[in-house]
């Protein structure tokens, strides 16, 4: 056998091998995969009071006042509240209220309700300024800051003013044991929370059908017992709301027998307020004073001193009102910004006493009427 013979015979041999260890390979079953296995979900960890309504769970909900109470229902010209504290109330401590409305009288807007509320010790005796209801989380929220020299807090007083009249009624704060009677008095007689363009109270005047259009923006000095008063077209007062300088305006007191004030401008060339701002802008003016003319404004001083009030603005012989407004003194310690809805006011705790109405030598101006039509304030800003 020659060298070409063996070595085509060793390359069909190795031929050979290959082929059959092929078929070996392919004769192979391919690798089962094993099921998966089916884990049980684990069993849901119970939550407690899960099967309680959410109102249920009030009470262990947490504010920005601290931990809400549940303090029951109130009724009150015609409106039904379902009342929650929130925070714990108490000398030197800063608490709040949020009423919910399940009921209000037929065709009234319940986030219009002219709804105020204050805090009252043993006697009657005032322990925080009067606040005025605003619209947060679908409810109306009063505020309640007692001083903290303050004697320990009895009731809540809640005030609503609708249609001229006057109506009460009180409940217990969360943690009060003594209750005092549910009672409510009968008898004739909003202001934004944020810092105002000259420290006073802003509040909305006349509306788009009246002969005023705008806001209000009323100081009171209760060093001296002196009245300023702004008019603007915005809220913020950054653009002024010019009228004529003979213009009549008044302020009525409700909380003073509805004493009435007039005022009017400090001169017609320049009109200068009291930070020493010109206001005389073609002739025209929205800048006004009280008192002007040397009337008596004694009755104004003090930092108790805290009366709802309303302007009424009148041009052409028509009368425009404003939203009834909490006014109470400026304070100097703010640089700039009157605290509003009860926060720190220690002023407010010497036991000043509403007369419901009452005229305690207060007197009436007709001149502010002149029979004029009266355009009340469409709404309160918030």
């Amino acid at each position: 056998m020659n060298k070409f013979s063996l070595s085509t015979a060793l390359c069909v041999v190795t031929l050979s091998l290959a082929v059959a260890g092929c078929g070996k390979a392919s004769d192979k079953k391919p690798a089962v995969t094993p099921p998966a296995v089916k884990t049980q979900p684990k069993p849901a960890v119970p939550r407690p009071n899960a099967d309680k309504a959410p109102e249920k769970q009030l009470d262990k909900a947490a504010s920005d006042h601290g931990t809400n109470h549940g303090i029951g229902k109130l009724a009150i010209g015609g409106y039904e509240l379902e009342l929650t504290q929130l925070g714990d109330l108490g000398a030197g401590k800063e608490s709040a209220v949020s009423a919910k409305v399940t009921k209000a009288p037929a065709g009234a807007d319940w986030k219009k309700a002219n709804l105020y509320m204050w805090v009252e010790g043993q006697g009657g005796k005032r322990l925080s300024p009067p606040s005025k209801a605003v619209v947060e989380d679908g409810a109306l929220h009063l505020h309640a800051s007692v001083a903290a020299n303050s004697v320990a807090p009895q009731k809540l007083v809640f005030r609503l003013r609708a249609n001229g009249k006057d109506l009460r009624a009180s409940v217990r704060p969360h943690g009060v044991k003594a209750a005092p009677a549910v009672k409510h008095v009968h008898g004739p007689g909003g202001h934004t929370h944020a810092k105002t363009r000259h420290g006073g109270i802003v509040g909305r005047i006349g509306g788009k059908n009246a002969p005023i259009d705008g806001y209000v923006e009323l100081k009171l000095h209760g060093d001296k017992g002196d009245l300023e008063l702004w008019l603007s077209k915005d809220e913020e007062g950054k653009e002024p709301l010019d009228v004529a300088m003979n213009t009549q305006l008044s302020v009525k007191f409700i909380d003073k027998g509805n004493r009435t004030v007039a005022l009017a401008v400090r001169d017609k060339t320049t009109n200068k307020d009291e930070s020493g701002q010109a206001n005389v802008r073609g002739a025209k003016t929205n800048y006004f004073i009280f008192p002007s003319k040397g009337e008596a404004s004694a009755w104004l001083q003090g930092k108790a001193f805290s009366s709802i009030v309303i302007v009424r603005v009148t041009t052409a012989g028509k009368a425009t009102n404003s939203a009834e407004l909490m006014l109470q003194p400026h304070s100097h310690d703010d640089h700039g910004g009157h605290d509003h809805g009860g926060h720190d006011h220690p002023h407010a705790d010497h036991g000043e006493h509403d007369h419901g109405g009452h005229d305690h030598g207060g007197h009436d101006h007709p001149h502010a009427d002149h029979g004029g039509h009266d355009h009340g304030a469409e709404g309160h800003p918030h």
